[in-house]
């Protein structure tokens, strides 16, 4: 049985007020009008990135409350608003009390399309809010430094090749950036109540200006987040072929633009707590394969090729079997590409070529029975 996560104080995961419209200035954020499929708005997304957004919820009992949406961005390691996990709320909004963390026991961390079906569940280790994180007035008027850091006790690495971490930014915006689209998915309202969608959706929105801690994104008529997408990112491609979080939704600012936390500007908040093993685990700059995929990790976190449809170029770093134990059939620095049909663990004639390991099977989705099983 679900219940959607009305009353703020018990995890603090929603930070919103149903006094506020989600069009007012000041109310929070979900996607309106938005898309399961983010290839129907045109954004270059792979399946393994698509399932590193999702959607945080907490478990008592045999109940489930959805509240919030963040983002995986490291193998231990994710991304939200700072007022989603806050458990007195009310204190800390109307009265400037000092933020209290949520618990967390029963908190969850879901991945893939469907929170009610998860292809993978994490459990918090503990959560780090920005330290200058606070409100900006009562009845939840907006907020300032809002972004948070979750440990995971799990590594996704090894416990889910459903998806893989994406990078928070860590490059400095600039003005060629303003008018970009760029692509955000979450669990919230599609009607903009508080009846939260189990179900992910995107939404396309346009990178209007940003301040020094904040982005300024605008509705395109392609979906728009409102209640239930607070803490989750606003995604840019980059040339060297990341993925990665510009910013993280917070609130609204006036009727068809929302503020996301700029993430860019936090980076030094972020290397205070995300070690290299909570950012990469087990993965460096050699990679592993998953199925298709060539997974590699550096001092920014993960960036991920489909070696069926890159061939592996420019970089010729992997050519991927499709079987279930998959392998890397050779990591090359030159002569690309290698030919795909090489079995693994051989050169092929290439002196530059050596062997990477792979990820194992792939685990099957959890049941919403195992789920609850878990709490205790």
């Amino acid at each position: 049985m679900k219940r959607y996560l009305i009353m703020i104080s018990l995890v603090g995961f929603l930070g919103c007020d149903d006094s506020i419209s989600p069009g007012e200035p000041g109310g929070p954020a979900s996607v309106i009008d938005g898309t399961q499929t983010p290839g129907e708005l045109g954004f270059e997304i792979n399946r393994l990135e698509t399932n590193a957004v999702g959607g945080n919820i907490a478990v008592y009992g045999e109940t489930l409350y959805q509240g919030c949406s963040g983002t995986l961005v490291g193998d231990r390691l994710a991304v939200t608003a700072a007022h989603c996990v806050v458990s007195n709320q009310d204190e800390w909004t109307d009265e400037g009390a000092d933020a209290i963390l949520s618990s967390t026991t029963n908190w969850r961390f879901a991945l893939g399309d469907d929170v009610e079906d998860p292809d993978c569940l994490f459990h918090a280790q503990s959560f780090h809010i920005h330290p200058e994180a606070v409100t900006m007035g009562g009845g939840f008027e907006g907020f300032d430094h809002d972004m948070a850091l979750v440990v995971l006790e799990e590594s996704a690495v090894e416990t889910c090749p459903e998806a893989v971490p994406l990078q928070v930014n860590w490059e400095q915006m600039t003005d060629g950036m303003i008018g970009e689209e760029l692509l955000q998915g979450g669990f919230g309202s599609l009607d903009g109540t508080f009846d939260f969608s189990p179900i992910r959706y995107w939404a396309l929105v346009g990178l209007d200006s940003y301040e020094e801690d904040y982005l300024t994104l605008t509705d395109l008529d392609d979906g728009f987040p409102t209640y239930g997408d607070s803490g989750a990112g606003a995604l840019r491609r980059f040339d060297d072929g990341s993925l990665r979080v510009m910013g993280v939704v917070s609130r609204h600012q006036v009727i068809g633009t929302m503020m996301f936390t700029r993430m860019d500007s936090y980076f030094d908040f972020v290397e205070t707590i995300a070690t290299e093993e909570l950012i990469c685990g087990s993965v460096d700059e050699d990679g592993i394969c998953v199925d298709e995929f060539l997974v590699t990790c550096s001092d920014h976190g993960f960036t991920s090729v489909d070696c069926s449809l890159e061939n592996c170029s420019p970089n010729c770093a992997c050519l991927c079997d499709t079987t279930d134990e998959c392998e890397a059939d050779c990591a090359c620095d030159e002569d690309c590409p290698v030919d795909a049909g090489v079995d693994a663990g051989s050169s092929g004639g290439n002196d530059n070529c050596s062997v990477t390991g792979g990820l194992g099977a792939k685990k099957g989705k959890p049941s919403l029975l195992a789920l609850f099983a878990w709490v205790f």
